[in-house]
């Protein structure tokens, strides 16, 4: 686990996409490890917290609804910005 880490740390720096998800229940990734994330990747990042566990796009997880909408939100942030455009 601990090399699955630091190799997802070192990839973190090449992350081009901005949004990033957080559960509040979850018990892998505390709040300390997400200040670092946001601290090491050079693309602009938006962080959106859900209620729920770690797994968020899992169809099982009650959160999952609440994480497909703010994709489709943010989705549409992008449409609305290329028209402008």
């Amino acid at each position: 686990m601990r090399e699955v880490s630091r190799e997802a740390l070192s990839a973190a720096t090449k992350v081009q996409t901005p949004p990033h998800h957080s559960g509040t229940q979850d018990n892998f990734i505390r709040p300390p490890s997400i200040k670092h994330l946001r601290e090491i990747m050079t693309a602009p990042i938006r962080l959106e917290t859900v209620a729920g566990p770690h797994s968020l796009t899992m169809p099982h997880n009650p959160a999952l609804q609440d994480v497909l909408d703010l994709v489709v939100d943010f989705g549409n942030e992008i449409l609305e910005g290329s028209a402008q455009d």
